[in-house]
């Protein structure tokens, strides 16, 4: 395997953090020579709806010939990176305490739904 093979099959494992509301150039660029995995959003990095949907549509196309994990940890209550004008959930111990599996799929549904809306594909 050439070095260069290595060292992307290697990046496919990374999920890079980075600040602000775009994705730096040099991520981009690092992006491209490793073949990253992915990126996670944090609160510092999200402005609004159509912002996040662009740091999407902005990753995706970091490595053509690899789909890229655009990620974040939305929970619900103190756990929520998305704030309004994103929906605001409850925290998950509230819906675990109502002993509802059909809420909690509901619950999932509506939030995978939002997140797929603006790009993300991953949810910690």
């Amino acid at each position: 395997m050439s070095p260069s093979a290595l060292r992307r099959q290697i990046g496919q494992l990374l999920i890079a953090g980075f600040g602000g509301h775009q994705i730096p150039v040099e991520l981009k660029s690092l992006a491209r020579e490793f073949g990253l995995g992915g990126i996670i959003l944090f609160a510092r990095n999200i402005a609004e709806p159509e912002q996040v949907a662009e740091i999407a549509y902005d990753a995706a196309r970091l490595t053509p010939d690899l789909p890229v994990w655009v990620s974040v940890d939305q929970e619900g209550g103190r756990v929520a990176r998305l704030k309004a004008p994103f929906t605001e959930w409850p925290p998950m111990a509230t819906l675990g305490r109502s002993g509802d599996a059909r809420l909690a799929e509901r619950f999932a549904r509506a939030l995978a739904a939002e997140l797929r809306a603006v790009g993300i594909t991953l949810d910690y």
